[in-house]
């Protein structure tokens, strides 16, 4: 066996921090200008999934389900108050069984946190992070377990055939991720020495936090806030691969469709209503692009499916008064064949 056979058996991992990254691509293409902070730029750009390894500490989530997505007969926002009302308390009953599911899956192993685009694209700037900055929910997007990294991140598809099984539902989607470290204590003479161990078991650094006092079960919920530089962005073997075909200008495979970035919710000026209708506009439009295999269905197609969709689901509201004033929700996601013009000729 050679040298190169070595090496090339070295190369083949299923993931890479960036500087392990740039290590490779360089010996690839026998280069050594490519480096942690231009590989950064090109992930942002491209919108190529990044994650940062995480462990020590709970997660609570907002997900959006599959029952909610496909409701046919009349939206959430028609609903009556009493309708309302079974729908959030079954709504909260899921999504506490996915929280402690990743809970555990995190304290146990660990799992990789896709980041949100937003929360990284001042990296190349200044290089680190420091997630007080982004809000509650600005911050992680998706996650997958460290032994099942093909599965979908943002849909927790490793957990569905649970909820399919237990539920007859699964997540559509997944909107934020909240990380919380909960210490449990005997005495009050305990409770220092016990947050200082949660903090130094948690595999991120944390900067700060903002704590909540639960007296009566002796519990301290932590919600920490973490400084997350270069050293910390991990990329799959998958994405890497997807970043090199976008930034050689090859179209993507169709085992390596790029992966949207959902939008913040929550952010100043927009209801959480309308970020939510956005954020399902981006889900519906990639998902039928994905489908259009004949590459038919321009932009304004799309805005009329997406607003077609939308209305369906309850969030007539929350829509522009014209389909087409629908093209800013969804224009950074579409394929280069949706641009306005003339349809592909057919031979």
């Amino acid at each position: 066996m050679s040298n190169d056979d070595i090496a090339l058996n070295f190369d083949t991992a299923k993931y890479y921090s960036l500087h392990e990254a740039c290590d490779y691509l360089n010996r690839k293409h026998k280069t050594d200008n490519i480096t942690p902070t231009k590989l950064l730029k090109k992930a942002i750009e491209h919108k190529v999934r990044l994650f940062v390894y995480g462990q020590g500490f709970n997660v609570d989530g907002d997900y959006v389900l599959e029952s909610f997505l496909s409701r046919d007969n009349k939206g959430f926002l028609n609903m009556s108050e009493a309708e309302k009302l079974e729908w959030r308390e079954y709504s909260r009953k899921v999504n506490r069984v996915i929280d402690d599911m990743l809970s555990a899956l995190i304290n146990d192993r660990g799992a990789f946190f896709q980041m949100k685009n937003e929360a990284i694209e001042t990296l190349p700037l200044i290089h680190k992070i420091n997630t007080e900055i982004f809000g509650e929910g600005g911050l992680f997007e998706g996650l997958l377990p460290i032994d099942d990294l093909k599965a979908n991140s943002n849909n927790l598809e490793f957990i569905n055939p649970y909820l399919l099984n237990q539920f007859n539902d699964s997540v559509g989607f997944t909107l934020a991720h909240y990380p919380k470290i909960e210490v449990y204590y005997d005495t009050e003479e305990e409770l220092d020495a016990a947050l200082t161990d949660a903090i130094e078991k948690c595999s991120l650094k944390i900067i700060d936090y903002y704590c909540q006092h639960k007296e009566d079960n002796k519990l301290l919920i932590i919600e920490p806030y973490f400084e997350i530089t270069l050293d910390d962005l991990i990329i799959l073997d998958d994405d890497l691969v997807k970043l090199e075909q976008l930034t050689q200008g090859k179209g993507i495979t169709e085992d390596n469709q790029t992966n949207f970035s959902s939008i913040t919710l929550g952010r100043k000026g927009l209801s959480k209503n309308k970020a939510l209708a956005q954020h399902i506009a981006r889900h519906i439009a990639e998902k039928e692009w994905q489908s259009d295999k004949a590459q038919e269905v321009r932009m304004s197609d799309m805005t009329n499916i997406v607003w077609a969709k939308l209305h369906k689901l309850g969030f007539s509201d929350e829509l522009p008064d014209q389909a087409k004033s629908l093209k800013p929700w969804i224009k950074d996601i579409a394929p280069n064949y949706a641009s306005e013009g003339g349809r592909p000729s057919s031979n």
